[in-house]
């Protein structure tokens, strides 16, 4: 279950507490541009993911690189478009846009640039049209 969200009759729906912590991680992400810098920071200030574990560096690049903040929903490791859910998190696409566009080489050595993560990119750069 990604941080953000709970499960209800078998829907993602928002938990807007957890929502507040995946919009700060996305923002402070942008502004410090280095995972390590932010997972030092996070863990000082005690920052938890789902399950109440001190977020580390693996749980920061999955959070970053997971699809559903951008509108889709995937499901045994199928992603498939889920309008449905963008309107809660769109400022995650919008946040990566604006990265890719102040420095395109920056995701480059975060993330292994597979199908997943180049789906993301993509419609990150959609959104700067």
């Amino acid at each position: 279950m990604p941080l953000g969200y709970d499960l209800k009759d078998h829907k993602l729906i928002v938990n807007e507490v957890e929502a507040t912590t995946v919009k700060m991680i996305f923002e402070r992400f942008t502004k410090i541009g280095s995972a390590t810098r932010l997972v030092l920071a996070l863990r000082s200030e005690g920052v938890t993911g789902k399950r109440g574990k001190l977020v580390d560096k693996g749980y920061l690049y999955k959070l970053l690189n997971n699809r559903v903040y951008v509108g889709d929903a995937v499901h045994k490791g199928t992603a498939y478009a889920g309008g449905h859910l963008l309107a809660p998190f769109g400022w995650a696409a919008d946040t990566v846009a604006s990265m890719i566009e102040v420095e395109p080489t920056l995701l480059i050595p975060l993330f292994e640039l597979d199908r997943a993560r180049m789906h993301l990119i993509a419609l990150a750069l959609a959104h700067l049209n």
